[in-house]
């Protein structure tokens, strides 16, 4: 934000300063301009009548003149900034005197300000002094809002650990850039359930390792998960690893889970049959799909069964120790749609029909497993289940429909980055894997999985339908089996405006072997 100071002048002599000053956005790369304004009763005619900006590059607080009447070389400035009192006098302190020694347009002052005040005070003072003729010629206060770009990180030593396993979980808190020593930082890491704290370090940017560094540096606390840092430099970064035993999953959120299931004439009668199979057989693993009534259940074949291009074949049903095997049992008894591949009137049916369904709430969990050997043959409207087309080739027309039908089931469920995701298992060499990766997995940008290490919205490929079961098994497990480990940066001293690597999420997925 920008701060002029106007110094006015008339026939009275000075009184008090009557404006107000408003200062300082520091800005992403080099500097962020503030300007200050400084109004006062009229001067003499004689007084000076200067317009002065001030902005931080850096360490430095630059003043410059930019316009109006000139000042004396003798004109005398103090900040004072958190008690603190910081001297200007132009003769020493301008950048560049000229000939005619005074301060001109275009000249600027520059004072390292670094550790020159607390941040928990953002108030200057400014008083200039013509010490010549000694006469005040402005005054007024200058608010300093310094930045900072704080991002957290998460590492684990181990991504898969046993249940029984001690692991590490290393947080990072970067300083990446700013305009002085990010100071008051508070970092938030809550241990999740499933795992149980052991004890910590920190470690400081030379690779020392302190068991209990002074809470006047670092401090955390595992109840409450905050984590408190005195000071990180700029380009500098400090870490708190954590030492955990994996004891289990924990408790499940409830998840509404939709298989969008390809059903056209590309796959053959044997292979329909082995998706079947090993779907109705990864369902009655418990090891694999939860039956504590944590998850929902929806199953939608796109395919040509007619008189429509999709159906519901499964509808939302929430799956538990009573019905896992009646599920099972339905999947495996599944009749083939065939015909051309209307991919978006699969995804239209799919939100439609999870919206609708009693158990509906967007503050659960979602997850939409779209299973493919190929890509979009038919195009449809938003609501109408019925694809457009021949049948039997892929234009952008029927591409865009899909990305279409895609964006209005993420936003019909109220889908959201944090919680929610959509994921692909495609099937031999028909899929576009570059299409799904960057325009139908969710949250963008997508991957190709595994490993599944960077969160939801991947893309897992596999070269036939053989390899289906152990397939659809390992994206069940990382779904419903993973341990969240979420960090996210909760406040600092200085303003931090870069939102992008404030939360950083890693997942951990135990196993029993």
């Amino acid at each position: 934000m920008k701060k002029i100071i106007k110094i006015c002048k008339s026939n009275k002599g000075v009184s008090e300063v009557l404006g107000t000053v408003l200062l300082l956005g520091i800005a992403v790369a080099i500097f962020s301009v503030l300007y200050f304004i400084v109004l006062s009763e009229p001067f003499e005619a004689s007084e000076p009548y200067p317009t002065i900006v001030a902005y931080v590059e850096g360490q430095n607080l630059i003043i410059e003149h930019r316009g109006g009447d000139e000042l004396g070389i003798n004109t005398r400035f103090n900040l004072t900034i958190g008690g603190k009192i910081i001297p200007i006098i132009l003769k020493d302190d301008l950048d560049d005197i000229n000939s005619d020694e005074k301060w001109n347009f275009g000249e600027r002052v520059i004072k390292d300000i670094n550790g020159s005040f607390s941040l928990t005070n953002y108030t200057a003072g400014v008083f200039g002094v013509d010490e010549t003729n000694n006469r005040a010629i402005f005054s007024g206060d200058l608010n300093i809002f310094p930045e900072n770009d704080i991002g957290v990180e998460i590492k684990v030593d181990n991504e898969e650990p046993r249940v029984g396993d001690y692991i590490n979980i290393t947080i990072i808190a970067h300083n990446y850039r700013g305009d002085i020593n990010a100071t008051g930082v508070t970092i938030n890491f809550i241990i999740p359930e499933g795992l149980k704290y052991d004890s910590h370090v920190f470690i400081t940017s030379d690779g020392l390792e302190y068991t209990n560094y002074t809470t006047s540096k670092y401090n955390y606390d595992n109840r409450t998960g905050i984590w408190e840092i005195d000071n990180i430099a700029i380009r500098d970064s400090v870490s708190l690893k954590i030492k955990v035993l994996v004891i289990g999953v924990g408790s499940r959120e409830p998840t509404q889970l939709a298989m969008v299931l390809d059903g056209s004439g590309s796959i053959s009668t044997t292979d329909w049959g082995i998706m079947r199979t090993g779907l109705a057989n990864a369902i009655e693993n418990s090891d694999v799909f939860p039956h504590d009534g944590s998850v929902e259940l929806t199953i939608i074949q796109f395919g040509n069964p007619y008189p429509n291009k999709c159906k519901v074949e499964i509808s939302p049903t929430i799956i538990n120790t009573s019905n896992f095997e009646i599920i099972a049992s339905t999947i495996r008894n599944l009749n083939q749609g065939k015909g051309g591949t209307p991919m978006a009137a699969g995804i239209y049916l799919t939100a439609d029909t999870m919206r609708n369904s009693i158990n509906f709430d967007p503050m659960k969990r979602q997850i939409i497993n779209l299973v493919t050997d190929g890509k979009p043959t038919y195009w449809s409207n938003v609501d109408e289940y019925i694809g457009w087309g021949n049948g039997y080739t892929t234009n952008s027309t029927m591409l865009i429909s899909t990305e279409n039908a895609r964006n209005y089931l993420i936003n019909h469920l109220e889908m959201t980055e944090a919680n929610d995701e959509f994921d692909s298992l495609a099937v031999g060499s028909g899929p576009d894997i570059e299409w799904l990766n960057s325009s139908i997995v969710w949250p963008q940008p997508g991957y190709i999985a595994p490993p599944f290490d960077k969160g939801p919205g991947w893309v897992t490929y596999i070269s036939g339908w053989a390899e289906f079961e152990s397939a659809i098994s390992e994206m069940f497990r990382v779904q419903f089996s993973e341990i969240q480990n979420t960090v996210q940066l909760m406040g600092l001293d200085s303003k931090d405006p870069y939102s992008g690597n404030d939360i950083y999420t890693v997942k951990i997925v135990p196993t029993d072997n």
